[in-house]
């Protein structure tokens, strides 16, 4: 579990392909919490574990479902990530409860600055606007946000300076995919209507 709130954001040091799997090391731009082998990580919005500590980098397996399913595929050498660790019993719950399990990839439409925020629109697939409400959470490469607009699967965030600054969405394009989770509870709800 998740709070998508970034630590830190970091570089693509090296891209292993085998057969099915892949093999992602990453180095964190700043340091972070203890980390073990085995631990859960949030890598750009993808709960990932780790696999091997080496003296500056992170090593984690990709396995086919999230290549299929997620921006880690596109990654190249030299390319940033955002980073969480995984939340403790007892830490703040900065943004909201993010699990790491992408629900689809979406393209972002739009890019404009109103002076001091910028506002980033993201069309999803329609199967996710269900699960959207205006003012509600989203998260998008990791990052909890918050819908300010919301028209049909067009949902626009409005990032602060400060979460652009933290985050890889300093450099974030129009035509760009990225990783979407929608609240998971929104999910659960529609499961208990249906019983």
């Amino acid at each position: 579990m998740f709070t998508g709130i970034v630590q830190t954001v970091g570089l693509v040091t090296g891209l292993i392909e085998k057969k099915e799997r892949a093999y992602i090391s990453l180095k964190p731009k700043n340091k972070i919490g203890h980390i073990r082998v085995g631990d859960s990580v949030s890598i750009s919005g993808v709960c990932l574990t780790l696999v091997k500590k080496l003296k500056f980098d992170l090593m984690f397996e990709v396995m086919p479902e999230t290549k299929r399913k997620t921006t880690l595929v596109k990654l190249k050498k030299n390319d940033h990530f955002n980073l969480e660790l995984a939340l403790r019993v007892g830490d703040r719950l900065g943004g909201h409860m993010v699990q790491g399990h992408v629900d689809a990839l979406a393209s972002v439409v739009f890019v404009e600055f109103d002076g001091k925020t910028t506002l980033v629109g993201v069309k999803l697939p329609a199967k996710l606007k269900k699960y959207v409400i205006l003012h509600g959470s989203i998260t998008f490469d990791g990052i909890s946000l918050t819908v300010a607009r919301l028209q049909g699967n067009l949902v626009t965030v409005s990032l602060i300076k400060e979460t652009m600054a933290r985050t890889t969405w300093k450099n974030i394009a129009v035509g760009q995919l990225v990783n979407v989770e929608v609240d998971v509870i929104g999910k659960y709800v529609e499961k208990f209507l249906k019983k």
